[in-house]
């Protein structure tokens, strides 16, 4: 990419004869044409989440937690109106609860991710 200068860099650092600015990546960047007419249809994501048994507390006490994590973590999506689906929750041998789900991402439509 050739370097530019900007018009308005000479204006505003008058007096700093060492200072010359140039066109740098690190400046924002608008691109031309067609990149700018991109949006996002539809976006998911993916997760598969273990909810583990806490180290240090009891056995059947850290079961219980992972119990209550669980409807609470449901919860807080239902909340912040989180569109979801769970694909496959399953409880391991330990006490622990693997759960597959696909969510929103941010606020973007899920189009037909959920279906």
């Amino acid at each position: 990419m050739k370097k530019q200068r900007l018009p308005w860099a000479s204006a505003c650092f008058q007096g700093f004869p060492s200072f010359s600015l140039m066109y740098s990546p690190m400046l924002p960047f608008i691109p031309a044409g067609d990149d700018l007419l991109k949006r996002i249809k539809a976006a998911c994501i993916c997760q598969t989440l273990h909810f583990m048994l806490k180290d240090g507390v009891e056995h059947d006490y850290a079961v219980k937690m992972v119990k209550e994590e669980v409807p609470g973590y449901k919860k807080k999506l239902e909340l912040n109106r989180t569109q979801y689906k769970i694909l496959e929750e399953s409880q391991q041998s330990d006490g622990s609860i693997i759960i597959k789900i696909i969510k929103q991402h941010n606020t973007a439509p899920v189009g037909d991710y959920l279906n």
